[in-house]
């Protein structure tokens, strides 16, 4: 039943995404979750041995995370290792960051590093735990938490995802007190890039 009701809630979080250009899609970089709950016993021990090396799960070193995961994938051909790196890679390019010079911005690639870094927990507690709603559940606490940081410190990026992960969990009146603070700013310089780069 939970699962049930928690699939309809990310549906429904999909849904809302499409309404407005700005959206945050958290569905969109944790689609190999699932590969990480459902990993056979070889490629979920080596993914939690690197995890291991590189930091335990509460100070995990993104960079010594994806080389070895990068390793693993072409060594060994470990499916697990190369839907976490796509993951990771996609949440770093969001909002053109690869292809555009223009939106290659200090102020982006923190954003986005903060998406893929939670994403690495996420995957490291769906494998873990075998559960891909507990990878979730610490996706979408970790989000919370990272971007709120960096939107206290003005960085727009930050501020448009925390704002729609309020807005999409229900926690209307933070989201709202986000949404002041973006309505302030909407005649900025960094405004414009934000809707060129992630529009």
């Amino acid at each position: 039943m939970y699962h049930r009701l928690r699939l309809t809630g990310l549906a429904l979080l999909c849904a809302c995404s499409m309404q407005n250009a700005f959206a945050f899609n958290v569905m969109k970089y944790s689609h190999n979750l699932a590969t990480s709950e459902s990993a056979n016993e070889p490629s979920r021990a080596t993914v939690l041995g690197i995890v291991e090396s590189c930091g335990q799960v509460t100070n995990i070193d993104d960079d010594c995370l994806i080389q070895g995961l990068d390793r693993v994938a072409n060594e060994e051909n470990n499916l697990v290792a190369q839907g976490i790196s796509k993951d990771y890679e996609d949440a770093l390019n969001t909002g053109n960051f690869d292809s555009d010079p223009e939106c290659q911005v200090e102020t982006h690639l923190q954003a986005n590093r903060i998406v893929g870094h939670c994403l690495l927990l996420a995957h490291y507690y769906a494998l873990s735990e075998r559960d891909h709603n507990s990878g979730l559940s610490q996706l979408e606490l970790c989000l919370q938490g990272g971007l709120q940081g960096l939107a206290d410190q003005g960085n727009m990026v930050a501020l448009y995802m925390l704002s729609d992960l309020l807005e999409q969990k229900g926690i209307e009146d933070i989201a709202n007190q986000w949404k002041k603070v973006k309505r302030l700013r909407k005649d900025s310089d960094e405004y414009h890039l934000l809707t060129k780069c992630y529009g």
